[in-house]
């Protein structure tokens, strides 16, 4: 099956019933889930909405800028939070130099705030951002090595700095037709507004979803790749990079290796950073290339060796981009 192919209603997230307008008028839990449903949850998304269309005309740095003025809001807003907390102890985890630095560790916070704020804000701006002086890409012989190969190409990477924008650039400037998973978010606003960002650069994603691995290997037959984000939350949390911990079961960096090992497919990591201003910089590492005639068992525990060697010190050493420090909770059973 051809990417082209694709019926737009595999890649549009599913949505809750809605609760009858009757429920408003009740009273207990079917009044609360209507009000948060009809009232709280439609109210927020029309300003998500206003605020995405009146933002997309700007030029690419107000908009970086702009999110990053943002960032003192949800800091503040959201400062008693547990997994506020949870993000200090995974810092001082990741970061042992820093464990006793409280002063350090509160910039490296407000840091990854201000990045956070600026990749949810740049995201419409994603199709005009792809192009110098905001984009930058790296380790391209380490791509075309792997396209020289003829064989579909497994892209994995990690919520680093603008994560969204790998996807976007693989489809417009990226020379393999691919497609990408994705976890819908719980707001059903937001899905519609990632949705259409992506169709606005001929995006193809598919969510989670029970069909979604037969459909997966459908695509990957017909020859198109796959850019997977091993860093997932599972279970509540993050599990890759492992630092230290077990590999979870049925996980994407597991789905990466056996892919790749079926399909014979190229495992290229990549990564997109956020540098100072509204710049991103694109990395594609050498790639990883299935042996001959390896067991699937060895292949997948070797690459998922190799791919933890290699982004557990990319997190480290930039913490503060990587969007699932909120999520990772190392220091909790």
């Amino acid at each position: 099956m051809r990417l082209s192919d694709v019926p737009e209603a595999w890649t549009v997230a599913p949505e809750p019933p809605a609760p009858p307008l009757r429920d408003l008028f009740r009273n207990g839990a079917a009044r609360q889930a209507a009000l948060k449903y009809h009232v709280e949850s439609r109210a927020l998304g029309l300003l998500q909405t206003g605020l995405h269309h009146a933002l997309r005309p700007l030029p690419v740095p107000w908009l970086s800028a702009f999110g990053a003025a943002l960032a003192p809001i949800p800091e503040r807003a959201n400062s008693h939070r547990p997994y506020v907390a949870a993000m200090a102890r995974t810092l001082a985890r990741l970061r042992p130099d820093l464990a006793e630095d409280a002063a350090a560790q509160a910039r490296v916070l407000q840091a990854w705030w201000r990045n956070t704020a600026r990749a949810y804000i740049e995201f419409s701006a994603i199709p005009k951002r792809l192009h110098p002086p905001h984009f930058e890409l790296r380790g391209q012989e380490h791509l075309d090595e792997a396209v020289a190969r003829g064989r579909p190409v497994v892209f994995t990477s990690v919520h680093l700095g603008g994560w969204e924008a790998l996807g976007a650039w693989l489809r417009v400037a990226g020379p393999l037709p691919g497609f990408a998973l994705y976890q819908p978010q719980s707001d059903r606003y937001q899905n519609r507004l990632i949705t259409s960002v992506r169709r606005r650069y001929d995006g193809v994603a598919l969510p989670a979803a029970p069909e979604t691995p037969r459909r997966t290997m459908r695509l990957i037959a017909g020859g198109a790749s796959l850019v997977l984000f091993i860093d997932e939350v599972i279970s509540g949390r993050s599990r890759f990079p492992l630092f230290g911990r077990e590999l979870t079961p049925r996980s994407n960096v597991i789905a990466a290796a056996k892919l790749s090992h079926h399909f014979a497919m190229t495992v290229v990591p990549c990564a997109m950073e956020h540098t100072d201003g509204a710049r991103l910089i694109l990395t594609f590492h050498p790639p990883i290339m299935p042996p001959d005639k390896q067991p699937e068992p060895a292949w997948s525990s070797d690459l998922i060796a190799q791919l933890d060697a290699l982004y557990d010190p990319l997190i480290r050493a930039r913490p503060e981009q990587w969007y699932m420090l909120a999520e990772a909770r190392l220091a909790e059973p």
